[in-house]
């Protein structure tokens, strides 16, 4: 049963994986493994029922890890300039002449001398 559970997850890299368009949000954020690929282990080192417990916990941690990359690219899609967030005004950083990176689509709208 490991071989045919591991076999399919091989499977499962080679032929699915690649066209879905996303990649394993823990090996992203962690590097590492994919989920995939700690399962195939997981189940070829210790057993399908003696890893269940390894396997959801790390399904639990990609989760945590898709959640935190989440977070962190609203972070970065949303600067000070961003409608609703704040004005360029907020951008302007005291008449120094450069505006960060993040605030050059938002003030655009605004001001389209810049």
């Amino acid at each position: 049963m490991r071989k045919l559970l591991a076999f399919t997850i091989s499977v499962y890299q080679r032929r699915l994986s690649p066209h879905k368009g996303f990649m394993c949000a823990h090996k992203g954020l962690h590097k590492g493994d994919s989920c995939s690929e700690f399962t195939k282990k997981k189940i070829l080192d210790k057993g399908v029922f003696s890893s269940l417990k390894d396997i959801r916990q790390r399904f639990s941690d990609c989760r945590e890890a898709a959640q935190t990359i989440q977070r962190s690219s609203l972070k970065y899609q949303r600067g000070d300039c961003d409608l609703g967030i704040g004005g360029c005004d907020s951008c302007d950083l005291g008449g120094k002449g450069s505006l960060p990176l993040d605030c050059y689509s938002g003030c655009d709208i605004f001001h389209s001398d810049r």
